[in-house]
């Protein structure tokens, strides 16, 4: 949260991305997290930065009711938002600066687009560009983005969506988007994906420790961890594991 904080100020201040030190180099960080963040520490001081993240997570509130308003009915919508409204996680990050919020805001207007675009086509650009935003949000939010997709195209077998003009339309929408970040890493660290590769690079993965993550999807969920089963029953009995029929 410090980091975040630190990164905006700097930006917001002087209009340069990224620490770096003879201790440390945190030039790697996913980048639109702090540009934004800066943004609001810039025009209404460090108090309304830390207020942006509560307006986010209202807006993914939104979000979440519209999605399963249009996948489902009106009553899973409003399910779906009370759902998020009173996770104990979603009211922990809407009180943080952390990239967690903006990035689900993001990927979740992303598959809101997915969805639409299946009838209207032009929406399949909105997907691309909010999949690519979420990713410079959350560097995992890319490879998300990507399975996404290819469950999308696999489960409704839309492969008519590579004939769609404005699929590619996005395609390069994204690429005009993602070069300044492409130029920011080849100057940096010699390679477009530098970033992400370096971040990546310091993950290390120890079964041991990942077995202690187990018990904090009871804290995440909470109270509402019962209600889950619920929502599974009803899956297989509609026999819609992934997609709605």
């Amino acid at each position: 949260e410090t980091l975040y904080l630190t990164l905006a100020r700097k930006f917001a201040t002087i209009g340069e991305y990224g620490i770096q030190t003879e201790f440390y180099d945190e030039r790697f960080v996913a980048p639109l997290w702090p540009i934004t963040l800066s943004f609001f520490y810039k025009y209404g001081g460090e108090f309304i930065a830390f207020l942006f993240p509560s307006i986010i997570s209202s807006l993914t509130v939104l979000v979440l009711y519209y999605l399963g308003k249009k996948l489902f009915n009106k009553k899973v919508g409003t399910y779906a938002a009370l759902f998020f409204l009173f996770n104990p996680a979603a009211i922990l990050f809407s009180t943080r600066m952390l990239t967690e919020n903006l990035g689900l805001l993001f990927f979740t207007i992303a598959i809101f687009a997915l969805f639409a675009a299946a009838k209207t086509k032009w929406q399949i650009i909105l997907f691309l560009i909010f999949a690519v935003l979420a990713g410079l949000t959350r560097y995992p939010l890319f490879v998300h983005g990507l399975a996404a997709f290819i469950m999308f195209v696999v489960l409704t077998k839309g492969w008519e969506i590579f004939k769609n003009k404005f699929f590619y339309v996005g395609i390069l929408v994204t690429l005009l988007i993602l070069v300044p970040w492409f130029k920011f890493n080849l100057e940096n660290f010699s390679n477009i994906l530098g970033g992400p590769a370096l971040q990546a690079s310091d993950a290390v993965f120890d079964a041991k420790t990942a077995v202690l993550y187990i018990p904090y999807l009871f804290l995440i969920l909470g109270p509402l961890f019962p209600f889950t089963f619920f929502g599974m029953r009803y899956q297989f009995d509609k026999r819609q594991f992934l997609l709605p029929a």
